[in-house]
């Protein structure tokens, strides 16, 4: 995404338009999550994006990423901790 210009305003209606009909909340599901993932790929491959667009992104990003470090498992576990935590599982 392109660096803001000074002289281009900022519109704040626009960008509360974006919230109004997109998808950026606290995530708390997969759907959400996958539903804030298509939009946030949506904007992001837009030829010219408004700074108002530039801004829910970043919203956007932020949020996925908030979901994904509070539900998403991080596999950072070494071999015999996986089969640990695996045996735990199925027990």
């Amino acid at each position: 995404m392109s660096a803001a210009n000074p002289a281009v305003a900022f519109n704040a209606k626009k960008y509360g338009a974006l919230f109004a009909r997109g998808v950026a909340h606290t995530i708390t599901t997969d759907a959400e999550n996958q539903a804030a993932m298509k939009e946030l790929e949506a904007y992001s491959f837009a030829e010219d994006p408004t700074l108002e667009e530039e801004a829910y992104c970043e919203v956007l990003a932020t949020l996925i990423e908030q979901y994904e470090k509070r539900y998403r498992l991080d596999i950072t576990l070494n071999p015999v901790d996986t089969l640990k935590l695996l045996m735990e599982i199925a027990a």
